[in-house]
């Protein structure tokens, strides 16, 4: 489990591109989706809360395999009749082996899927055979060389999947990174999907987009989603090449990759220089603070956020000028110290580039605020015990999940900048996908249509700053909202 995703090669051995590699993946495709591998099934199937309980699948594949063998478990007579839900065999272990990365004969995946899907995901790197007398990862060549030998019991192998497959927003497919795959020196892992990837999902407004970008994209799950339900064509980056080769893999599985104008291998905007201006970004970036490089648990790519955990989210915002046009739109996830003094925060980003003239809006949605000292990305006493010491140094007292949508306003639109708190603090924010989808995922329409109150200017905060506002001005020289509207029906004001 920790060595095969570990390959060189990992998801690079066959051309996606070419005509073969298409179709075995669309057989793939249809094998999952004919036998159910969607959300709503897997959730009943495994006896799961929701699918948030796959993130840390490690510990609780037990839990989540009892309640699957027992809903195909055969009826006793003996006992009261249960209205069990109908899941079919095959399902089974496709949630086993992709969901709970549990082991399966590797003659059984042949039944699933074919030999030549079997060998096509052996060469990808995507599964890995084990010899299970010698307790041995069985090369690539040796098992593709066993299934050619022997199509019926495959050389005796077992199988491992290296990648896991969420099933997502109906139809779409996604593999990325299992929770437990660790950083090495030769490995840096994609981001597995969590709640705030979950979150982003839900609450990313849908409006009409010709392009949007996924930066920050690791497995591309923002983009392929915005291909699905709103946008025409996407472009994707991100620093980590494994992070590529997945958006790769995801694409083609899901049959979009006509559908991408660029996968881009680079630090944030800096290798889309000359592009075309995009209708909408997407972005889930780093944000777990990690002063002075303290904390082990934001040792990876995708959790280091920088010392106050906003570095990426700034840039992010800062940049967005040059590729938002009018009515573009920003949409971003993050966990953000002292969320009170965000609003100024995020407008002194954005003016950076943008100038003190910028006309745009954005509204925060945040969920309760969690005590600094009670988030610890730590490992050890020691580690806290610094951790804790360098935020009070850095004035960080709270940090609170949050979804912040942002629009570029055309002329004649608005006047100046416009940034405010939506509404009150909400418990478990990113995992009320309810309040997600009907409300954030809404939030732009709100912004264009309803007119908001504007509260007394003051100064920008840094995330150390004691004052506190629900909304303020920066440097950008304009009255910001405290985002109450007026207009009747209002999504935001009727949650609150």
């Amino acid at each position: 489990q920790l060595k095969a995703p570990r390959h060189a090669d990992f998801l690079t051995g066959e051309d996606l591109s070419g005509s073969h590699a298409q179709s075995l993946l669309r057989h793939i495709r249809s094998v999952m989706l004919e036998n159910k591998y969607q959300s709503d099934m897997i959730v009943t199937a495994t006896k799961a809360s929701s699918m948030s309980d796959f993130i840390f699948v490690e510990s609780r594949a037990d839990q989540l395999e009892m309640g699957l063998l027992d809903n195909i478990e055969e009826s006793n007579p003996m006992k009261p009749e249960t209205n069990k839900p109908d899941v079919p065999s095959n399902l089974v272990d496709i949630i086993r082996i992709f969901l709970l990365h549990r082991v399966l004969p590797l003659a059984r995946l042949g039944e699933l899927f074919g030999a030549e899907c079997v060998k096509f995901l052996l060469k990808l790197h995507a599964v890995s055979a084990i010899d299970g007398d010698a307790c041995r990862l069985v090369p690539m060549a040796e098992a593709v060389a066993a299934v050619e030998a022997d199509n019926v019991g495959y050389g005796a192998f077992f199988v491992i999947a290296n990648v896991a497959i969420w099933s997502l927003e109906e139809d779409l497919l996604l593999a990325t990174d299992f929770e437990q795959t660790f950083s090495s020196e030769d490995l840096e892992p994609v981001m597995y999907l969590s709640e705030d990837s979950l979150a982003l999902v839900c609450g990313a407004p849908r409006e009409k987009a010709s392009c949007v970008l996924d930066t920050c994209c690791g497995s591309g799950v923002q983009g392929i989603v915005a291909l699905r339900h709103y946008a025409d064509r996407a472009t994707f980056i991100d620093l980590n090449p494994r992070a590529i080769r997945f958006t790769s893999f995801n694409l083609a599985l899901n049959g979009m990759s006509e559908r991408v104008d660029g996968l881009h291998l680079g630090n944030l905007y800096t290798t889309l220089q000359g592009t075309p201006k995009f209708d909408a970004i997407v972005a889930n970036p780093p944000f777990v603070p990690n002063p002075q490089g303290i904390a082990s648990g934001a040792g990876a790519m995708f959790g280091n956020g920088g010392d106050s955990g906003e570095d990426v989210f700034a840039g992010i915002v800062r940049g967005a000028s040059r590729l938002l046009g009018p009515g573009g739109r920003l949409s971003v996830v993050a966990m953000t110290p002292n969320v009170e003094g965000l609003p100024d925060r995020l407008k002194s980003w954005y003016c950076e580039e943008a100038g003190d003239g910028a006309n745009f809006q954005a509204l925060i949605f945040r969920g309760l605020p969690t005590p600094a000292q009670q988030y610890l990305p730590t490992s050890s006493s020691v580690e806290t015990y610094r951790y804790q010491a360098a935020m009070q140094r850095m004035g960080v007292r709270t940090l609170s999940e949050v979804v912040t949508v942002l629009t570029v306003h055309g002329p004649g639109f608005g006047s100046g900048a416009n940034v405010g708190l939506a509404g009150n603090p909400r418990a478990n924010l990113w995992s009320d996908h309810k309040f997600l989808r009907l409300v954030v995922q809404r939030s732009l329409f709100t912004m264009i249509n309803a007119p908001v109150e504007t509260a007394q200017p003051k100064t920008g905060q840094q995330p150390g700053d004691s004052a506190s506002s629900s909304s303020s001005s920066s440097r950008c020289g304009t009255s910001a909202a405290n985002m109450r509207c007026h207009q009747r029906g209002c999504c935001i004001c009727a949650w609150n």
